[in-house]
């Protein structure tokens, strides 16, 4: 099943991102808290580029998903406005059918 993403903005961009805030937000364990944040810390793992690579060719106009802005992939996740789970962490969809995703977590 999958869900609308009816979140506030500080779950798309923690305070301060993407142009003021010099670190990514995470939570106490390490784990992203925004949408901006996971995309930030996904684009860094060469293991989900690989697996992103060919799902998101088509939705980034052809650019390397390591070579993709974290913007870009923001917009990305915005028009397409879609989560699997309410409940931490969320998993947030970056292709149509959620073969690609990010989670986003709690705070806490």
């Amino acid at each position: 099943m999958s869900y609308e993403c009816s979140f506030s903005l500080e779950f798309w961009l923690a305070e301060g991102e993407p142009y003021d805030r010099s670190d990514l937000a995470l939570n106490a364990q390490g784990k992203p808290t925004s949408v901006y944040s996971a995309i930030c810390m996904a684009i860094r793992d060469p293991g989900w580029c690989e697996h992103a690579r060919e799902w998101l060719r088509e939705a980034l106009g052809g650019i390397a998903v390591e070579d993709a802005m974290p913007e870009i992939l923001l917009d990305v996740a915005e028009k397409i406005d879609t989560c699997g789970t309410l409940k931490s962490p969320v998993d947030v969809w970056l292709t149509p059918g959620g073969e690609v995703t990010v989670e986003v977590w709690d705070e806490l």
